[in-house]
């Protein structure tokens, strides 16, 4: 029996194994909402108080430990588990070099969070605890390493000689993406979900990405500035992502609100990959004589929604679109206008809405050019059910990894490797139905 009162973490523990107890009756009588299902204790704590309100309190808690409105137990963040990884390579670290410290790691409550790790190369076998550092260093190799061309220097004699080719590195099979934590104050759900594939389709070539989401418009252009703040070590995916939503909603408050109501990623996508800075020409072209017709149409988006009466694969669907006939006549020989859609400069990255469509997902599709095709590879899908969005990123590579701000955090975790996983099971993803899918030109 506690007799002179209790710390307040002490207070907060009982608490908890209270609300975990709750949970275990409610799963045993099948009332407990197929959403929660975390597997770390304080993962499945957060999502039962979201589902239930932050104000409820089980029906037999002991008075000394209730909480209301007026003393509110405030919901602590999630902390993700770290997963574990073998190093089974070898690495020369330097011995004063210094990393930033991974954002998967928060620090324990009354300590004092670690921003730099010293790594010291002790043998050519490191310990466990270095397992964390090699893996930050190989991610900040990948990013500041891009140049695949060989780079001319002048030597001390003034001659020009050719350095070593740079080696591109790029992310390793078991290299886990990083992704955005889920926002319990203003749902961000659809946004966490489209900006973990857009960071990680810029990620593999931040240079050539810049120039491709600076020419679009100032939402694409203010979330390169944000991931540009998150390689340099000064800011957070979530800073960015915050950033492009303080925008949005000032230009569009009822489509893009706050608070717990979420907005569409279908809508999301619409705005963020609209040209603006850009706008790309539409020709027409008849089939008869050949004669073309240049528009200049701020009408033509970057995201197709697929008609509920198309049938077949996401390709042969995508090509229908851009070669078909139309309800005018050619001016130049009156024939019915079949007319190709192609670009003067093809789009980098497209998105395809097939929310309730019976649709084959393709690998690769192509947006057709002035002179050629420009193939685009799937690098994400976006899921929705129970009024959240989660997120698959499909690397270059072809590793599927799976990513929900509200479960995974700033993780993911893989998920197979596409052409291993089915049809039906990249349509469905842990109870949830696939809406929006990203394509993008490889790196």
């Amino acid at each position: 029996m506690i007799t002179g009162g209790c710390s307040g973490w002490l207070r907060q523990e009982f608490r908890d194994l209270e609300l975990l107890d709750e949970i275990t009756r409610l799963r045993f009588l099948s009332q407990l909402g197929p959403d929660i299902n975390g597997h770390c204790r304080n993962t499945l704590i957060g999502q039962f108080r979201t589902w239930k309100g932050l104000n409820y309190v089980p029906e037999n808690l002991h008075p000394t430990i209730k909480w209301s409105a007026q003393h509110p137990n405030p919901l602590e963040v999630d902390v993700q588990d770290i997963p574990w990884k073998i190093v089974n390579r070898k690495e020369n670290l330097n011995s004063n070099l210094k990393i930033k410290a991974s954002d998967s790691f928060t620090a324990a409550k009354g300590s004092v969070p670690l921003l730099y790790k010293n790594i010291t190369s002790t043998s050519a076998k490191r310990k466990a605890d270095d397992q964390n550092g090699i893996h930050a260093m190989k991610k900040l190799k990948t990013f500041h390493i891009s140049n695949r061309n060989a780079i001319k220097r002048k030597n001390e004699n003034g001659s020009d000689r050719p350095m070593k080719k740079q080696k591109m590195t790029n992310f390793d099979e078991d290299d886990t993406p990083p992704g955005t934590q889920w926002d319990g104050n203003n749902y961000s759900c659809a946004y966490d979900a489209l900006f973990t594939i857009l960071y990680n389709i810029w990620a593999t070539k931040p240079k050539k990405w810049k120039k491709i989401f600076q020419e679009s418009n100032q939402y694409l252009f203010t979330l390169h500035d944000g991931f540009q703040k998150h390689l340099r070590g000064v800011s957070t995916l979530e800073a960015a992502h915050d950033s492009v939503r303080t925008l949005l909603h000032e230009n569009d408050p009822i489509l893009f609100p706050s608070g717990h109501t979420g907005c569409s990623v279908s809508a999301l996508a619409t705005q963020m990959f609209y040209p603006v800075n850009k706008v790309p020409q539409l020709h027409l072209k008849c089939s008869h004589c050949n004669h073309t017709i240049m528009i200049n149409s701020n009408r033509v988006g970057r995201l197709m929604h697929v008609a509920h009466s198309a049938t077949g694969s996401i390709s042969q669907i995508l090509e229908n679109h851009m070669r078909h006939q139309s309800q005018q006549v050619c001016g130049n020989c009156n024939a019915p206008l079949e007319s190709t859609i192609y670009f003067s400069e093809t789009h980098k990255i497209y998105a395809v809405d097939i929310t309730d469509r019976n649709v084959t997902l393709s690998r690769t599709v192509k947006i057709q050019g002035s002179v050629r095709a420009t193939t685009l590879h799937l690098k994400g899908l976006v899921y929705y059910g129970g009024y959240h969005f989660t997120c698959r990123i499909v690397d270059e590579s072809g590793n599927i990894w799976f990513h929900d701000g509200m479960t995974t955090g700033r993780i993911s975790i893989k998920d197979g490797k596409f052409g291993s996983v089915s049809q039906p099971n990249l349509k469905e993803c842990r109870n949830k139905q696939l809406c929006l899918v990203i394509y993008g030109h490889r790196s």
